[in-house]
This record gives C-alpha cells, structure tokens and sequence, in this order.
C-alpha cells in the first residue's frame, strides 16, 4: 500500500501489477488489471494505492471496500 498516493508507475519494472486506488475512506476508484512496464496510472480522487504482482484470481473492483488495519511491532508480540 503507497499513502498518500494518486500517481503510480511502473517503469523500470519487469513484472506485471495489479493497482487499485482508493479514497480516504477505503473505498476503490479504480481497479486494474496486468498493467506492464513502463505505463503510468493516475487517479486524482484517490488518498491511496494497493499494488500486488499480477495474479489470476480475485482482485478489487471499483466499488469495493477495503478496510486497512495497523498494529504495533509490540501488539504483534503480544498475539504470540
């Protein structure tokens, strides 16, 4: 996830992504698929960006609601 984050792109990559760009509220702009190198993405309503390597399967939609949670190093040694 890239915060704040209205602008990716993807040169100088050798693998495929795929980018999704919500508000502030988590809530997907946009939503897309296998971008390759050397492309640049924009969404001027977006407060965030979630990249992953392209994969086959389920990916966000436009419409869609993330929910992004943070915990402490020291919560997550208290989960152990």
């Amino acid at each position: 996830m890239l915060a704040p984050c209205r602008d990716v792109h993807t040169l100088g990559m050798t693998r495929a992504i795929d980018v999704a760009f919500a508000d502030d509220r988590g809530r997907v702009i946009r939503a897309f698929r296998d971008v390759g190198p050397a492309r640049r993405l924009r969404c001027p309503g977006a407060a965030v960006a979630l990249e992953r390597f392209a994969a086959d399967g389920p990916w966000l939609r436009p419409g869609d609601q993330m929910e992004i949670a943070v915990a402490s190093a020291a919560a997550r040694e208290e989960e152990r």
